[in-house]
């Protein structure tokens, strides 16, 4: 399925449409085909919002954009780290 770009309030609201279909005892290959999304992006995102509220999603947005951040650094910080431990072992 193509990527629909999803705002975080929408996955809390499909999420919650799921889990009030699987109350009534839908399956949840049925209900992803009906909401059109696949099971993999409803398993995942069960996964990243589980219990989240609406109120909640701004908290997660900030952290997981800090949490990309924090993880580039740290790539970039591995590669320093490598150039200067190549230039370190030439011998001059």
């Amino acid at each position: 399925m193509p990527n629909r770009g999803y705002s975080v309030d929408q996955i809390l609201e499909i999420l919650r449409r799921v889990e009030t279909r699987l109350n009534e005892g839908s399956d949840v290959i049925e209900i992803c085909r009906e909401l059109e999304i696949s099971e993999q992006s409803y398993y995942r995102w069960r996964k990243l919002y589980g219990g989240a509220s609406v109120a909640e999603a701004p908290q997660i947005q900030k952290m997981t954009r800090e949490n990309a951040t924090l993880r580039r650094l740290v790539a970039e910080q591995a590669v320093n780290i490598d150039i200067l431990k190549d230039i370190a072992s030439k011998k001059w």
